[in-house]
């Protein structure tokens, strides 16, 4: 009989150490896992607890594996860049097809690149949670006014839903409760929005 689901979220939940690591104390012992700042959302701390539980619960000692290793792995870690380029692949066939103005095609080329320039091109999609869209939010906040910035939420948002619709991303996107389309005047605590606008780019990927 499987476990409950709250059991085992339960199991898998971490706590946040004084030196700034995911931790686990499992039958009286610690194990450590990444930093915090490096792992907001603890999810490859997760999945490396869930990989060395298996181990340990059968009394071994747990293999040597890291979830950001791509020779542990046996699979390319997926960065934001390449959400972006998948979506923006979509929205060029679109503006090929006549579908799309190329006003509209360059401000998504624009959104993304502001994304990729906030959270890092390089960062694993799967690193991509709550706390990253919320510092995403801020940076909208003073670049945009409230329609600019709702507008490019959605945008965003877009990126990584794709990317899940297509099975490109494995697991849905937790943007969290920050990060997505409220009424104008709750745009009012992230800051006075300066209301400039994006930059035009030619190319359908992000460089």
């Amino acid at each position: 009989m499987h476990a409950p689901k709250s059991t085992e979220r339960k199991r898998l939940e971490l706590g946040r150490h004084a030196r700034g690591l995911w931790y686990k104390k499992y039958q009286g012992r610690f194990y450590y896992f990444y930093r915090c700042d490096d792992d907001p959302d603890a999810a490859f701390s997760k999945e490396k607890w869930r990989h060395d539980k298996h181990f340990i619960d059968q009394g071994q000692e747990p293999p040597a594996y890291d979830p950001l290793d791509e020779s542990c792995t046996g699979r390319t870690t997926l960065t934001v860049k390449d959400l972006c380029n998948h979506w923006l692949s979509g929205k060029e066939t679109l503006y090929e097809a006549g579908e799309l103005q190329k006003s509209t095609f360059d401000e998504y080329h624009a959104t993304c690149e502001l994304l990729l320039a906030t959270v890092g091109k390089t960062l694993p999609a799967k690193l991509c949670g709550p706390q990253r869209f919320e510092v995403m939010r801020r940076a909208l906040a003073r670049k945009f006014n409230a329609n600019g910035q709702a507008k490019r939420i959605t945008q965003i948002r877009s990126v990584f839903t794709t990317a899940y619709e297509d099975r490109v991303l494995d697991d849905p996107p937790n943007f969290g409760r920050t990060f997505r389309k409220l009424r104008l005047l709750s745009f009012a605590s992230f800051g006075t929005p300066r209301g400039t606008k994006p930059s035009r780019r030619k190319s359908s990927t992000c460089s």
